[in-house]
């Protein structure tokens, strides 16, 4: 990997002001008639697919979250460090989590028999699941080396000729540091091994007791193929003067095989390059179509890339098939980790790749820049298997994005990371990595704008200890992913709002000074229906020039207007997510994370709940 550093000024600019976005989705076959009343006429299938997440309390919780069942408290979880994913071989779903760090650092596993659930959302009972590794983990760092400190992250799991198989990244603690004499001259500088990401450098001028350069004063660019570790310096090293570079030993991918069950595992084995060396990958994922392995992993500079494999274990070259998206897209600045699927349909076989990604800026109290991490949003493409390596195969869902991060003050308002789904009875159950403060902190409401206002807002919060990831669980309803690609209802249009509970329809009222406000009256209105950056805006037919806004009560301290910051100029307290769960929908607000609220005869945005007064109900008319 070549990476390229050159000194760049960094300034106070202007903060984004974001707003939590609504996506829509694909099509109902006919306009939907249905009553909403219980007990009325089933539900038709989703017409778009949308993983709605269940934020109101985490699947599997943070280590010291006492949650009062024997077989959870007191495992080897430690902290808040949590990711998950899920698998299902088609009699049991296994959840897969990594958490510790340095030599307590593992992976730990949790069963489920379908036969006990009809449901995705039966997911979120802890007591139906066993747990088979959690006292102590299925896959332990010192499996990978006797005596190494570091941590295990970005799992994957896939099942394969009867065995499951699990792939993860190992980063070591160890540090390696390379001294540049200065020579009044730009230098090219060759390292041991490849840099994965450029937090991992820490670059100091004028020898031990010199200048220490924050990481913000360098844009580091990826200019090879990620099997090089070429530093390329373009400013000149004053003579007298030393520059001393730092980086860790962080990313490779092992792999480990259990043929029972689950039961236990083999000695973790190291991915090789196709030149036979050892290689990062980035977070990877993979999948096996008859002989064929596939891997599709992201890159730090942005995009996916897909690598063939007749082992699962030497991997040929990579090839690039996603790039960075479009201004506003949510993972137009970065793509964080992806998920690689595989789904028949109509006789066909597809590939799929859910992606989170990294948008807006941050400060982390270094200084504001583009966000690297922390995505908001998950996205799908898809490809047929035989066109896996070309990146004309690739498209992306016309609905993108499928999924984004919680309220504000729920417990996954801060990031989601690695979407990862399976079929299950009733539907699909994806597990993820969200991020967020956590309730057992009395003040964690103060802390919700974190990455928020990082990435979108005013940062006046930085980051501290009481935020924590967890592993969340998201569900969609519908039977294939593959039939309801192409479903288009939700594009623009115009449409009735009907709120589900009392039936009135959402309208725009006009106040006192000429504000207007979304309402709910008796008599039906028509809502235009537009999008930006796959979001959704709603406007009165009546006054177009009247968006749907989120509610002022939004528990944040700030509700801003456009602000510009870098490559992004919008007001994302206009944009919504629809999140279809047949014949009615959920809408998020993409600024604050909270839902379309009926409550008292109003209309307000509020936390996640669930219940029958956050959905609406679209009827196209135009």
């Amino acid at each position: 990997m070549t990476l390229k550093i050159r000194k760049k000024s960094i300034t106070a600019a202007a903060f984004i002001g974001l707003a939590l976005t609504l996506v829509l989705s694909g099509a109902l076959p006919a306009p939907q008639n249905a009553a909403f009343a219980d007990g009325s006429d089933a539900p038709p299938p989703p017409a778009k697919i949308s993983f709605l997440p269940y934020s109101l309390s985490p699947v599997i919780p943070k280590g010291n979250v006492v949650t009062g069942d024997p077989e959870i408290d007191d495992g080897f979880i430690t902290g808040g460090n949590l990711s998950g994913t899920i698998l299902s071989d088609g009699t049991t779903a296994y959840a897969f989590f990594r958490s510790g760090q340095q030599e307590q650092a593992g992976i730990g596993m949790w069963q489920i028999e379908l036969s006990k659930i009809t449901s995705p959302i039966d997911l979120t009972d802890r007591s139906k699941w066993t747990k088979t590794h959690h006292k102590h983990p299925a896959i332990a760092i010192q499996d990978v080396e006797p005596g190494i400190r570091g941590k295990i992250t970005q799992i994957n799991a896939t099942y394969a000729d009867g065995n499951i198989l699990l792939f993860f990244r190992v980063g070591r603690s160890k540090q390696r540091d390379i001294v540049v004499p200065g020579q009044d001259m730009p230098v090219v500088v060759e390292l041991g091994y490849p840099v994965q990401y450029p937090e991992d450098l820490k670059i100091t001028i004028g020898g031990k007791r010199g200048e220490t350069l924050p990481p913000e004063a360098y844009e580091v660019e990826n200019l090879g193929t990620g099997e090089d570790a070429i530093l390329a310096i373009d400013q000149p090293i004053p003579a007298g003067s030393d520059m001393v570079i730092r980086y860790y030993d962080n990313g490779w991918r092992y792999r480990s095989v259990s043929e029972d069950g689950g039961k236990t595992f083999s000695k973790p084995t190291l991915m090789l390059d196709q030149n036979g060396e050892k290689n990062g990958f980035g977070g990877s994922s993979v999948v096996k179509v008859g002989a064929t392995w596939f891997m599709a992993h992201s890159t730090h500079d942005g995009g996916v890339r897909i690598r063939e494999s007749i082992d699962g274990i030497n991997w040929g070259p990579p090839t690039q098939v996603i790039d960075l998206g479009p201004e506003g897209s949510g993972y137009d600045h970065h793509i964080v980790g992806n998920n690689l699927s595989v789904e028949e349909f109509e006789g066909q076989v597809y590939l799929i790749v859910c992606l989170t990604g990294g948008g807006g800026l941050m400060d982390d109290g270094k200084g504001l820049r583009d966000a690297y991490d922390y995505p908001e949003t998950a996205h799908l493409w898809r490809a047929k298997v035989e066109h896996a390596s070309d990146r004309k195969g690739w498209e992306p869902y016309g609905q993108n994005p499928v999924m984004i991060r919680g309220s504000s003050v729920q417990q996954m308002g801060g990031a989601i990371w690695q979407l990862n789904f399976e079929p299950v009875p009733g539907g699909y159950a994806a597990l993820f990595e969200g991020f967020g403060p956590v309730p057992d902190y009395s003040d964690y409401a103060e802390n919700v704008a974190l990455i928020r206002d990082f990435q979108y807002g005013t940062p006046v919060n930085k980051f501290d200890d009481e935020v924590f990831s967890q592993t969340f669980l998201a569900t969609w309803e519908g039977t294939s992913l593959m039939a309801a690609w192409d479903n288009r209802f939700y594009d623009p249009g115009t449409f009735l709002v009907q709120a589900a509970a009392g039936g009135k329809y959402l309208s725009f009222a006009s106040k006192a000074g000429g504000k207007v406000v979304p309402s709910l009256a008796k008599d039906t209105e028509t809502i235009g229906l537009t999008k930006r950056a796959g979001f959704a805006l709603l406007a009165s037919e009546a006054n177009p020039s009247a968006y749907l806004v989120q509610n002022a009560q939004s528990h944040r301290a700030d509700v801003s207007t456009d602000v510009v910051t870098g490559k992004h100029s919008v007001d994302a307290r206009h944009e919504w997510m629809i999140y279809d769960v047949g014949g009615a929908s959920y809408l998020q607000n993409r600024y604050s994370g909270n839902f379309l609220t009926a409550r008292d005869g109003k209309v307000v945005a509020r936390p996640f709940t669930g219940k029958k007064n956050q959905r609406w109900r679209f009827t196209r008319v135009d």
